[in-house]
């Protein structure tokens, strides 16, 4: 007698389902992993089941993997502030899920600069969520660059040094003090660069103390102030 049983290929079951494991066999006696002896087994939860079929002295089984799941779940922010300028990268990732963005865009990484409210739903076998995130710009503090060091050797490499905006500035007034306070430098443009000298004539090397006063475009007038250390 040739005997077998086939309870299928390794299967999902969602949240809350039922899958019927039908081991039926004319004139057989069954045995489930939990000690049923019917024909048929409702699986109500993953795991692993098998059955032993026998009839006529002879015996089969078969083992069933049942996986659990459920709809997607989406860890995303419902809001979040970026300063102009800045990007956002939101991850729609939900393992074998797709994803749809307000858009039509499917890709699961997003990169955002523009503000609005953005609008994300990932379906997989099981159903599918939804995300909404909105997305506000807001006018961040427009803190300026400049190195801590610079080398006005007049090597052409490090000779100059100038304040550097990240954002879009407005008006920009900044001025180099020596360490007793005495001003060397002052210009009203970022295209006025300090070269190390005070009408022509070199400083000594030290440290100088730098102060900026920028107004962004739409922000309140701010000053920043550090220092850099003169080498040659």
């Amino acid at each position: 007698l040739d005997l077998a049983v086939d309870l299928g290929p390794d299967t999902t079951l969602c949240s809350g389902g039922t899958l019927l494991l039908d081991a039926t066999t004319p004139g057989a006696t069954y045995l489930w992993s939990n000690g049923s002896t019917s024909p048929t087994l409702l699986a109500a939860t993953s795991g692993t089941y098998w059955v032993t079929v026998s009839t006529g002295g002879c015996s089969a089984s078969d083992t069933l993997v049942i996986s659990g799941d459920g709809p997607p779940v989406l860890d995303l922010p419902t809001r979040r502030t970026i300063c102009p300028g800045e990007t956002l990268v939101l991850d729609a990732a939900s393992p074998g899920s797709t994803v749809l963005w307000n858009d039509g865009d499917t890709t699961r990484l997003r990169t955002f600069t523009e503000a609005g409210t953005y609008t994300v739903v990932a379906t997989n076998t099981c159903g599918s969520s939804n995300a909404t995130v909105q997305v506000v710009h807001e006018l961040c503090p427009c803190v300026p660059y400049l190195p801590n060091a610079f080398t006005p050797d007049g090597d052409g490499i490090n000779d100059r040094v100038s304040p550097v905006f990240r954002c879009e500035t407005g008006t920009v007034d900044w001025e180099i003090y020596d360490r007793w306070g005495n001003l060397v430098f002052s210009a009203d443009a970022l295209d006025s660069a300090w070269d190390g000298t005070i009408a022509g004539a070199p400083v000594p090397e030290g440290v100088y103390v730098w102060r900026a006063r920028a107004q962004g475009t739409g922000r309140e007038p701010a000053i920043y102030m550090g220092s850099i250390t003169l080498v040659r």
